[in-house]
């Protein structure tokens, strides 16, 4: 999990999302504020994203296609693929 651990850019949101290392993530505004949140685990070769939506929580998970330091891909339970590139 430590290696997700940080600051990212999805390739389908114009905002960061952050993951902590107490499997707490955030995406943010660019005055800091958390426009969604939830937490997420990593197990199995898969991100598991939860989090409340109108209708409830809702339970994401995505299996990893590729990871290192710089960059992951998962693959978004329609099919798609979502890239996300660490911001330094």
């Amino acid at each position: 999990m430590g290696d997700f651990v940080g600051k990212w850019q999805s390739s389908r949101l114009s905002m960061p999302i952050y993951l902590d290392e107490h499997g707490g993530w955030e995406i943010r505004d660019d005055a800091g504020d958390a426009l969604q949140y939830g937490v997420w685990t990593c197990r199995d070769g898969a991100i598991e994203w939860v989090f409340k939506s109108p209708s409830g929580i809702q339970r994401d998970v995505n299996s990893i296609l590729s990871a290192n330091a710089e960059e992951f891909v998962l693959r978004e339970q329609n099919g798609n693929l979502t890239t996300f590139r660490r911001i330094r």
